[in-house]
């Protein structure tokens, strides 16, 4: 039985220079809730994973969020961005990499986009 070969975690270029990027939440809002209150209680940042995936036939970039221990898989990424980040994604994928960049969940209940992240938040 072979050892299980982990992704190497690379940033892109490309992906930092497109600034703040909102994804919604669409998926396993339990699991965003427990990191989101993990991170409220500890501090630090998220990192979010993009990951190429097959969904109802056709091909997306999940956005997968990690904070210490936890992993969830948060939503899709807009088409228009994925449409441009989807050669390189794929390229990595090949290679045993995936791109990750930071993320910041959006934890307070009052706002509009609550449970949602913000890659590449601008850093105070």
């Amino acid at each position: 039985m072979a050892l299980r070969q982990h992704l190497t975690q690379v940033s892109l270029p490309i992906l930092d220079d497109m600034g703040p990027i909102f994804v919604p939440a669409t998926r396993n809002i339990p699991g965003i809730e427990g990191i989101a209150d993990a991170q409220r209680t500890f501090g630090g940042m998220a990192r979010a994973r993009l990951v190429v995936a097959k969904e109802d036939g056709r091909r997306v970039v999940q956005v997968m969020i990690r904070y210490t221990s936890y992993r969830v898989v948060l939503g899709v990424l807009p088409d228009e961005i994925a449409r441009e980040l989807y050669p390189r994604l794929r390229w990595l994928a090949l290679r045993k990499r995936a791109a990750t960049c930071p993320a910041e969940l959006e934890s307070d209940p009052d706002s509009p986009h609550y449970l949602g992240a913000w890659l590449n938040p601008e850093r105070n």
